[in-house]
């Protein structure tokens, strides 16, 4: 049976490093999905801090579309998985294609939700077909800097 751990908090307060230290708490193969995708410069040094931050032996998968349909590669080849993080992994997949949101309609806008809530479905289903300790990220967006 899988286990599945939501860390949340504001931005910058440390989740990816809580998150990590979860699973390295769990001493086994551990990997590590990413979903940022890295713009601009500030992003590239983040992304570099996080890199450097994890154990080399990690695997990671950087990706933010179709998550569910790696679980179980991932599966067979770690017990421990970190996805960080949701809210990179929404903002994304909202603004994969070039979509003025100030112009759309109703129910365009309720076609990409769903599309959203879709992706989350499929993984979080993928994932209780696992023995995986699955922990994933995300910011508490109320809470701001």
């Amino acid at each position: 049976m899988s286990r599945l751990i939501l860390v949340t908090g504001g931005a910058r307060s440390g989740k990816s490093s809580f998150a990590e230290s979860l699973c390295k708490a769990q001493n086994n193969q551990t990997a590590y999905i990413a979903t940022s995708i890295p713009f601009d410069e500030e992003m590239k040094d983040r992304v570099r801090k996080h890199r450097e931050s994890r154990p080399s032996e990690w695997k990671t998968y950087e990706t933010y579309e179709q998550v569910y349909a790696s679980i179980p590669e991932v599966a067979s080849e770690n017990e421990t998985v970190i996805l960080d993080c949701v809210t990179l992994m929404v903002n994304n997949l909202m603004f994969k294609e070039n979509i003025d949101y100030d112009k759309i309609t109703p129910e365009q806008a309720n076609e990409i939700e769903e599309n959203i809530k879709e992706e989350f479905e499929k993984l979080i289903e993928a994932v209780k077909q696992t023995h995986l300790y699955f922990v994933i990220v995300t910011n508490e967006i109320g809470m701001s800097l």
